[in-house]
């Protein structure tokens, strides 16, 4: 199991390094820039940095939502459990980690900020994950977390409820950041058991994506 690992992780290294650096490298930017212009490394982090946060989700699954391996992927042996949830995780909570500390760098937020922060991009990558492994499809793993990330900022999340992505840095007056904390982990756990769940019945369900 070990060396399959380190086999997985020199390959993804190989073949998507662009995808799972280009996050880490802005976040360096957005802490070089704070020294500056506070608000411009602060805007960087929230609507640059934090969209893009799926890039090493979507590169950790790109394999069963390339068209290239769509064949293969309904026969060939996976290993579910590593590939549906603990990879996933184990990215999403490194890269939420960097972003949360990132934040603490450019500017002032609080404590239970930085938590929300850290739960929300956390089930943001998980949902990356789940549409990616439930359609088999890259397009659609970037497209739908992202159209709902943005949705929420520019409605300042209405109708999504406790899911509001951006109650952290885009306070809606009818929520409060524990609630969001709560839900999204809750919801993060939930999703991630349904990415565990299609992915191990992978050759039942198809849709024409």
């Amino acid at each position: 199991m070990v060396k399959q690992e380190i086999i997985f992780w020199r390959y993804l290294w190989k073949t998507q390094y662009v995808l799972l650096l280009l996050p880490i490298i802005l976040m360096a930017l957005a802490a070089a820039i704070a020294t500056y212009d506070g608000d411009l490394a602060n805007n960087l982090m929230k609507l640059i940095v934090f969209p893009i946060l799926l890039f090493p989700a979507v590169a950790s699954l790109y394999h069963i939502g390339s068209i290239h391996h769509r064949e293969l992927l309904l026969t060939f042996p996976l290993n579910n459990l590593w590939l549906g949830l603990i990879r996933p995780a184990f990215l999403g909570f490194i890269y939420s980690a960097c972003f949360t500390i990132s934040l603490k760098t450019v500017s002032p937020y609080s404590t239970e900020e930085l938590a929300s922060a850290f739960i929300s991009s956390f089930f943001y990558m998980i949902l990356a994950g789940f549409f990616l492994v439930l359609f088999k499809s890259i397009a659609i793993g970037f497209v739908i977390p992202m159209a709902y990330l943005f949705y929420g900022i520019f409605t300042t999340g209405t109708g999504e409820g406790y899911f509001y992505l951006m109650q952290w840095a885009r306070p809606n007056p009818d929520l409060t950041l524990r609630d969001c904390v709560v839900v999204q982990a809750i919801a993060a756990i939930v999703f991630s058991l349904g990415t565990l769940y299609f992915l191990a019945k992978r050759n039942k369900y198809h849709w024409n994506t």
